[in-house]
């Protein structure tokens, strides 16, 4: 059980353990129970890490060290949700990258003035 705890901290990453909690779709104190062995794992909880941190059980029970696979389970919701995610971020990204444009274009055209009105020339 040492290698599995050791891989659900790796999963919860800086997180918090309320976060990681809400996350898995869990109660705190119930992630808090099985990672301190207060508790044995659950098939369920074992199920919801691997869903949820999109890693494959193997992976999770030591068996492999790569983190997915075919076993590995994904369902709708999870994808829906990445892609979802994936599509804000670009959103933000493309205003981002039109500020930018809008400022270059706006320093090209003063940039061309400043020159223009130094010679003279309106």
């Amino acid at each position: 059980m040492k290698k599995v705890i050791e891989r659900i901290l790796e999963l919860k990453g800086g997180r918090s353990a309320s976060a990681f909690a809400r996350a898995l779709g869990m109660r705190q104190q119930t992630v808090d129970n099985y990672l301190s062995s207060r508790r044995k794992m659950s098939l369920e909880f074992v199920y919801s890490v691997c869903c949820r941190c999109h890693v494959s059980c193997d992976w999770l029970l030591g068996f492999t060290d790569e983190r997915t696979g075919s076993a590995a389970p994904v369902t709708d919701e999870d994808a829906a949700k990445r892609i979802e995610e994936l599509e804000a971020e670009c959103s933000r990204l493309r205003g981002k990258i039109e500020g930018m444009e809008y400022a270059l274009a706006a320093l090209g055209e003063g940039g061309v003035r400043a020159k223009s009105h130094k010679r003279g020339v309106a």
